[in-house]
């Protein structure tokens, strides 16, 4: 996901220039570094959408089993719990 952010995101920028892939790590980890640590001022309250964060964490994770499917020497397949979560997605 962050080879990704990093390839994509000079199409973001007006410099046409990809981000540092540090920078864009530090971003993406920022929710959670914030309730872990609790070192800013502004860490003192917690605002997200619970749904789109599960989401988030479910298309990720779904991603990795489909990557392990292509390249596994077990006999791995697509479970009805993915298919219905996908067709979801699309629907």
């Amino acid at each position: 996901m962050l080879d990704g952010a990093v390839r994509l995101s000079k199409y973001t920028d007006d410099s046409g220039i990809a981000s540092n892939p540090t920078d864009i790590y530090n971003f993406m980890k920022l929710p959670k570094n914030s309730i872990k640590h609790m070192n800013d001022l502004n860490d003192s309250t917690v605002s997200f959408d619970a749904k789109s964060e599960a989401e988030a964490i479910l298309t990720r994770a779904i991603s990795e089993y489909y990557h392990l499917i292509a390249h596994s020497v077990f006999d791995l397949k697509e479970m009805d719990l993915i298919a219905r979560f996908n067709n979801r997605r699309i629907e």
